[in-house]
């Protein structure tokens, strides 16, 4: 699966949290979801310069609204067709998408402790390392191989069977 096609079948399927993704549909669509993020915030950042409204005060006037409103309504579509996208790959992988949710939890926690919740040095550097293992951890498992052949999940959509003479 190419870069458009993934990025194409991720935002139709935005919503789509059963089945299965390839690694190749969930990567693509990573890269086309950080490029979309980059160029967001760069909207976000030349139309701050070039504006009525600060970010500071940004629901104070019209043009504020309507920025915001611009920019966040394709994020959140983006962010949901991610969750889609890495649920259905965890599927892929033969394992429940309630992993996703549990990852997210602990991964989001440890990272707002190590934010000021705590103030003994070591304890936050040692939280820190724990979180950035689990990162860590989390990507090496979305690069595994998904399992061949169809699972609980559906069936295998790196191969679509297709018969020649029927």
């Amino acid at each position: 699966m190419d870069f458009a096609t993934a990025t194409k079948t991720c935002l139709y399927k935005w919503r789509t949290f059963s089945g299965r993704s390839t690694r190749s549909e969930y990567w693509w669509f990573f890269l086309a979801s950080v490029l979309f993020m980059a160029l967001a915030f760069a909207i976000a950042f030349v139309a701050t310069l070039l504006s009525d409204f600060s970010i500071g005060d940004i629901f104070g006037s019209a043009s504020g609204i309507i920025f915001v409103l611009t920019l966040a309504l394709p994020t959140l579509l983006v962010w949901v067709a991610s969750l889609a996208v890495t649920v259905r790959r965890l599927h892929d992988l033969g394992f429940s998408g309630w992993w996703l949710l549990g990852y997210l939890f602990v991964t989001t926690v440890l990272g707002n402790v190590t934010d000021g919740l705590i103030t003994n040095p070591q304890i936050v550097y040692q939280l820190a390392i724990a979180n950035l293992a689990i990162s860590f951890a989390g990507l090496v498992v979305m690069m595994i191989p998904g399992r061949r052949g169809p699972n609980a999940y559906g069936e295998d959509p790196r191969f679509d069977d297709v018969s020649v003479f029927s």
